[in-house]
């Protein structure tokens, strides 16, 4: 990355580690996790305005009817926030120990994350707005 800042990867290791052995390494680690947080923040309240948009374009219908099928959506996308939260923080400030099983637990939840839960959300939410 640059002579203050970079990430060693290391062969038996399935995941990027700061370079602590120059002086900004930890700084961009945290600084790039401020910034991912922020964007994940940033889409979870995009779910939430697009759900509330959603509840008040059918106010015509009774409320209960509306507020179970778009909790749906609401509830999909928290679990989504949270997995990768949960990801973000165990990378970004969580300081895990170097072991193999560690990196290889953690790059798999990191894949299983973004292969599996993508797919899950677009099937389950194309379950709710079926085609006319």
């Amino acid at each position: 990355m640059s002579p203050l800042a970079a990430y060693v990867v290391v062969m038996s290791s399935f995941m990027p580690i700061p370079n602590t052995t120059l002086p900004y390494s930890i700084l961009f680690n945290s600084l790039a996790g401020y910034i991912y947080d922020s964007l994940l923040i940033l889409t979870f309240i995009n779910y939430v305005i697009i759900v509330i948009h959603l509840i008040r374009m059918k106010s015509g219908t009774t409320a209960s009817e509306t507020f179970k099928s778009e909790a749906k959506i609401l509830l999909y996308a928290g679990i989504r926030f949270s997995l990768d939260a949960i990801l973000s923080i165990l990378f970004h400030y969580a300081y895990l120990p170097n072991t193999f099983v560690c990196n290889f637990i953690y790059q798999m939840g990191c894949d299983l994350n973004n292969m599996f839960v993508p797919p899950l959300l677009n099937l389950c939410l194309h379950s709710l707005r079926p085609d006319p």
